[in-house]
């Protein structure tokens, strides 16, 4: 079902380089090997997280479970934010420093001279660096997954326990909202990753120094996260500002709809763009050719 997702994706069957880099590689061997790792990362991560909760729960009175919860949020914030930085960082590392390697030791001049079509080399060393990013990206993963889960309970527990409710349907409706948001947020981490990997190449092939392509792929990680965000201030923005309008339930639950819709839209186009931008710049340097594939 997400077969398409997969660095393997990117590969024909027949591409004879990114075999040889796979075998040169302990792990993985195949798409079953990505998935499984990251299965097993996200479940671990979720279960580790629910004895926390248990114990932390265990040690509190009854009267000081929003104390509890106080304690778990603000740990999963930090974590997330340590994470997703260390992410940001280790992604772009990995593949400034991969490519790098290749460019240095004249292994990339001998693919050049075997005759393989350069789209087939370049889509072999893209998923290669994708593959090399697959285990930060599921931990990464792993986090934003306990931090939706939490914020699922949480709007859960407060809608049972509301003692005033006007109109369960509205309260339900958003909980539903607010699912559909995480859901985005889960899949956040696998957008970012892409455009991350893409950002070291396209810097990793236009600066020859290790030392400054790994800061210039660091700065060019920082910009696009501080367009994230402007991105993302300015949809709350325009919520905030749209919701004066808002006179109804019914006008409340479509503007929900269409902010949390327009969230997900915009990052993944966001996270594309700057993708398929990067990817471009990164093989027309590298081949010193246009592509108009990618």
């Amino acid at each position: 079902m997400i077969d398409h997702l997969l660095p393997f994706a990117l590969i024909s069957p027949a591409n004879p380089v990114f075999r040889f880099d796979l075998r040169r590689k302990s792990w993985p061997r195949n798409s079953e090997d990505l998935v499984r790792y990251s299965r097993d990362v996200i479940l671990s991560c979720l279960f580790l997280f629910g004895v926390f909760w248990c114990i932390l729960l265990g040690s509190q009175s009854r009267y000081s479970a929003s104390s509890a919860a106080n304690i778990t949020a603000t740990i999963v914030l930090f974590a997330t934010a340590g994470i997703t930085l260390a992410s940001d960082f280790y992604c772009a590392i990995v593949t400034v420093g991969g490519l790098h390697r290749q460019l240095t030791s004249g292994d990339w001049d001998l693919l050049r001279l075997t005759g393989q079509r350069e789209e087939d080399i370049f889509r072999a060393k893209l998923a290669v660096a994708q593959i090399r990013a697959w285990r930060m990206m599921s931990i990464e993963t792993a986090i934003h997954a306990i931090g939706a889960e939490l914020v699922i309970l949480s709007a859960t527990y407060s809608w049972l326990t509301s003692t005033y409710r006007r109109g369960n349907w509205v309260e339900m409706y958003l909980i539903v909202a607010i699912t559909g948001l995480m859901a985005f947020y889960l899949i956040e981490p696998f957008w970012k990753m892409r455009a991350v990997v893409g950002l070291g190449m396209a810097v990793s092939a236009q600066v020859q120094n290790l030392t400054f392509a790994v800061l210039g792929a660091l700065g060019a990680v920082f910009a696009m996260r501080l367009l994230e965000g402007l991105l993302l201030g300015a949809l709350f923005y325009l919520l905030v500002a749209l919701a004066r309008f808002a006179r109804s339930d019914v006008a409340g639950m479509c503007l929900v709809t269409i902010f949390v819709v327009a969230i997900g839209f915009s990052l993944r186009f966001f996270y594309r763009m700057i993708a398929r931008a990067a990817t471009r710049r990164a093989f027309k340097k590298l081949f010193q050719v246009e592509w108009s594939t990618l």
